[in-house]
């Protein structure tokens, strides 16, 4: 199923919300409620919409985000293999693959595993505490 225009409706009323905001009939708070309630039923579309196969759709999402954030790899070197694993000849193999994997109990445990290991990368930080670079921070003017 394709997801591109699923967010759609977060974005569109975010513009909605900031004109309210900026006119003042409602408060920055509000914006940011509704937002993410738009955003949480997107994801939870989403999430609806892949059924067995969603961990997978987190999976790359979550190696997506190491791969640009804490690995800086290319944001198009980075397309060029959502684009290839997104593509349903490389998904029917991956679904073939994973039917032949006898204990579906180890296969969802490492998966876990793996997961976690990504999600605590993500987590740490760097020594200054904040995990950006804050070069410019010491800059004259």
């Amino acid at each position: 199923m394709d997801m591109a225009y699923n967010p759609i409706i977060a974005v569109q009323s975010s513009a909605f919300l900031m004109t309210l905001n900026r006119k003042g009939l409602i408060r920055h708070y509000a914006h940011a409620l509704w937002y993410t309630a738009a955003l949480v039923l997107s994801m939870y579309h989403m999430h609806v919409a892949y059924n067995s196969w969603c961990w997978v759709f987190w999976a790359k999402c979550c190696l997506v985000f190491v791969a640009r954030v804490k690995l800086g790899l290319s944001k198009y070197l980075i397309w060029v293999i959502a684009v290839a694993t997104s593509l349903p000849e490389t998904q029917e193999m991956a679904k073939e693959v994973a039917s032949r994997v006898n204990e579906e109990t180890k296969l969802g445990l490492s998966i876990f595993v793996i997961m976690a290991l990504i999600c605590r990368y993500m987590m740490q930080t760097t020594s200054k505490g904040d995990g950006f670079d804050n070069s410019y921070d010491n800059m004259k003017v």
